[in-house]
């Protein structure tokens, strides 16, 4: 499958789990390091909720940049898998939406978005994405 990659902007975009601050500080070097995008961020088609990529996201708001890079997906996709990372937390695809219609936020690593087939790493110069 080949997928769309769009430069979204990220005013958009809205949050649907918290982040870990220490986190996107290291991230944010790296990416500033390289000068490289490298890993879209996944967004639901519709509302721009992230699926994946919460650091990601708050890197480029930390960055100043004006887009990201991202892929639309919808959860009606039978290739958008949604489990969580912690056992004591049971997430599906009704309760994200659910979330998302409410403007509820997930404590940080929640949600676990599976996409089969994977998308692949990208090489976008951040420079383009001010």
């Amino acid at each position: 499958m080949v997928y769309s990659l769009e430069l979204v902007n990220i005013d958009l975009i809205k949050e649907t789990e918290e982040h870990i601050p220490s986190r996107v500080e290291w991230l944010a070097e790296r990416i500033k390091d390289e000068g490289i995008w490298r890993v879209p961020v996944l967004l639901e088609k519709t509302t721009y909720a992230i699926m994946d990529g919460h650091h990601r996201y708050n890197v480029a708001k930390k960055l100043g940049l004006k887009r990201i890079p991202a892929i639309l997906l919808s959860y009606d996709s039978s290739s958008v898998v949604v489990t969580s990372w912690r056992d004591d937390f049971k997430v599906d695809k009704q309760l994200v939406l659910d979330y998302i219609k409410a403007g509820e936020i997930f404590p940080h690593k929640t949600t676990k978005h599976i996409i089969k087939p994977a998308p692949k790493e990208i090489q976008i110069p951040i420079s383009f994405l001010y």
